[in-house]
């Protein structure tokens, strides 16, 4: 099995769009949607967020290609990544009731 491997985006579209330009493996389509080509595995390694502006855009693009093909799909959590999740445990769900 064929295995695409990417990380550190961090929260940049054009490094995804980079990665997927030519790839026989991994592809996005018109909708921006990624595709795994049919017997290949995508195994994204981590660290989506961090820096870019895309980081929502990028989190919703890899949680609906899990979800189109699972047995394809593999989503690591990088140390960025995990490091959000402490947010809101430091913020004692502050941020949670600002923006309700």
């Amino acid at each position: 099995r064929k295995i695409a491997y990417l990380t550190d985006v961090e929260g940049r579209w054009d490094k995804l769009v980079d990665f997927c330009a030519g790839n026989p493996l991994v592809s996005l389509d018109a909708a921006g949607a990624l595709r795994v080509a049919d017997g290949a595995l995508f195994v994204f390694g981590g660290d989506v967020c961090d820096r870019g502006p895309a980081s929502r855009r990028l989190i919703a693009t890899f949680l609906a290609a899990r979800e189109a093909q699972p047995d394809q799909v593999v989503l690591l959590a990088g140390n960025r990544d995990i490091n959000k999740l402490r947010l809101l445990r430091e913020l004692d769900g502050q941020l949670i009731a600002e923006s309700q």
